[in-house]
């Protein structure tokens, strides 16, 4: 965290794993955006389902406004030390994540955890989207037979015989 911020500027670092993006984290960072004047989103780069690429450019699609900085980085929030060199200058955390703010406050950071929204569920929104992916790759892979070529029979005289 940096001092060489200007002093009335409130920057937030927000850590994300999510990947793909939810729809209720994109709801919990909106809830909370007025509270800062800039908010740096920084992926972690480790592709779980989809390319990281990918999952700033989404998240860029959402978060259009100049006020958002979408940004990755292969740290691993829930085992974090000591913040890189590398990272924007920010004076605030932020997560979404239990695991992250537990290593960040434990690490003495200040760490703000966002409230999920109400009703919001990540693993069902992750899970149909998986569903969602193997119905796609089973659709791509399986050939249509044509009906027209089988003989249709009438299920009443089967049940005679």
């Amino acid at each position: 965290m940096s001092e060489e911020l200007p002093a009335n500027m409130k920057v937030c670092l927000i850590p994300v794993t999510a990947q793909p993006p939810t729809f209720g984290m994109i709801m919990s960072v909106m809830a909370i955006e007025q509270k800062y004047d800039q908010i740096i989103i920084c992926v972690e780069d480790n592709p779980i389902l989809i390319p990281t690429e990918m999952v700033k450019k989404m998240l860029s699609i959402v978060f259009r406004y100049p006020k958002y900085v979408i940004i990755s980085d292969p740290i691993n929030f829930e085992e974090l030390v000591e913040f890189p060199r590398e990272l924007p200058k920010f004076n605030y955390v932020a997560t979404m994540n239990d695991r992250v703010h537990a290593n960040l406050s434990a690490k003495g950071y200040g760490c703000y955890l966002i409230p999920r929204a109400i009703g919001y569920d990540e693993y069902f929104h992750r899970n149909a989207f998986k569903i969602s992916q193997v119905l796609e790759l089973l659709r791509s892979r399986t050939t249509a037979i044509p009906l027209k070529k089988y003989k249709k029979t009438d299920p009443s005289s089967e049940e005679g015989e």
